[in-house]
This record gives C-alpha cells, structure tokens and sequence, in this order.
C-alpha cells in the first residue's frame, strides 16, 4: 500500500543550509531507499519557497552529505534535480508564501498548484516538518 509523505520545509536555504539538504537528502531518502511505496513530496512552505529559486539553490555554498554511495557528497542543486527527476510535481510549493516573496514569478524548481496543496496535506500519512 502506498503511503503518502509530505516533507515540508520552512528555513531560508541561505541561512539553514544544513536543514536544506537534510529535508532533500530525506526526501530522495524515503523514495529512492527501501521505501518502494513511499509517495514522497517536498513542500517548500515561508522561507523554504526558496528552493523555487535557482539563484539560491545553485549557490555553491551548499554542499549536502547523502547516505548514496556514488555520490556521498553532491550540491545541494544536484540533490534537488536528483529528487525530481524530471517531474516538478514532486515540489509543491506553497502559492501563498511564494507570491509575498517572488511576487508573480515563476519558480525554476517545483510547481505552483494551489488546489493540490489541500489533497495533499489531507491525504498524508505522514507530515515531516524542517
């Protein structure tokens, strides 16, 4: 049975890079590991919706310690692309704090999908909070 993950983080990236990895590093953790059930999804909330950002998230300050062999350390841009894989919809992030920081700009990373936010908070089973 699938069980729905929502990883939500809410530290601006710039100034908690540490928790900014982890919450990837996690994330990529629980849907790559021995997990094969787990749904999981990121949800950028407050100052997390930087991870929208490309400017911030391909800042080279960023180095992220993950638990794959091939790759014990990568950037924390390579760590987010890993996670997604080709589909943004594993980011969900949150409309409301995005607009009051980006205004009408789109993110580089992630989707901007209000309606989803509800199903996706409703249908969790688990809700993991950085």
């Amino acid at each position: 049975i699938p069980q729905d993950i929502v990883i939500s983080f809410k530290q601006d990236p710039m100034s908690h890079p540490e928790e900014a990895c982890l919450s990837v590093t996690l994330a990529r953790s629980l849907r790559d590991g021995d997990y094969p059930n787990a749904n999981v999804t990121l949800f950028p909330t407050l100052d997390g919706v930087a991870l929208g950002d490309s400017q911030v998230v391909g800042s080279r300050r960023f180095r992220c310690t993950t638990p794959f062999p091939d790759e014990e350390e990568v950037t924390l841009e390579e760590n987010l692309e890993a996670f997604l894989a080709g589909n943004p919809n594993n980011m969900v992030i949150c409309p409301l704090c995005w607009k009051e920081r980006y205004g009408d700009a789109q993110p580089d990373y992630g989707v901007l999908n209000p309606p989803a936010v509800g199903a996706l908070l409703l249908n969790a089973e688990k809700v993991i909070d950085f």
